[in-house]
Parts: structure tokens; sequence; C-alpha cells
């Protein structure tokens, strides 16, 4: 964490990342919460800024794991 927020950078080594496994209900709830954030974002237009963008994002390319 910085004074800017979270930053995410990648691993220093391969042995460094990491794949979590995300139930069914972890991956609908990104998802619902990425719609609502797009649909808040066309409403504001320019005004929007999501800092929590490149963690929603993942929810499209993610399969649950069980």
């Amino acid at each position: 964490m910085t004074k800017k927020g979270i930053v995410f950078v990648p691993p220093k080594s391969a042995r460094g990342r990491r794949n979590i496994t995300l139930t069914a209900r972890t991956v609908e709830a990104l998802t619902q919460h990425n719609t609502i954030q797009e649909k808040e974002g066309q409403r504001l237009g320019n005004l929007w800024e999501d800092p929590w963008s490149s963690l929603t994002n993942l929810a499209s390319s993610c399969t649950p794991g069980y």
C-alpha cells in the first residue's frame, strides 16, 4: 500500500505467482459487482474512477473451483 492506494506489481519470480481458488458464489458476486460498477461508470461518464477495476475485471476470466 502506498500513499496513492494499493499498487499491484508482478511477483519478483515465477515462484511468487499464486493461483487462488474461488467458489462459484465468489465469482458470481464479483461478476455482479463488476456489472454494477460498469452501470455506475456509464451514469457518471468522465467523473467515474474505479480504483478496484483491476480486481473486478478478473472475474470475467475466472472459473470456479470446488
